[in-house]
């Protein structure tokens, strides 16, 4: 058995450390709302996902008649 070797931990952090890190918080939390602020309302998604639905079924329902009709000319 070899000998143990020490954890290997980066060194504490100075105030300086900490500074750019909030820095880049900061930055990266004005990024998230900024990109938030562009986002469609709830009711506009809500819209979008329902006539998503009903094209989907209707193009199932055209689908399926056009099947049924070929399988019985068939």
């Amino acid at each position: 058995m070899g000998a143990l070797k020490p954890p290997r931990n980066p060194p504490p952090s100075t105030s300086e450390d900490l500074g750019e890190i909030i820095e880049k918080l900061d930055m990266l939390n004005e990024r998230t709302g900024r990109m938030l602020d562009r986002w469609p309302s709830p009711d506009k998604i809500r819209s979008a996902v329902f006539w998503g639905v009903v094209v989907a079924l209707l193009v199932v329902a055209l689908v399926s008649m056009f099947v049924a009709c070929a399988m019985r000319t068939a």
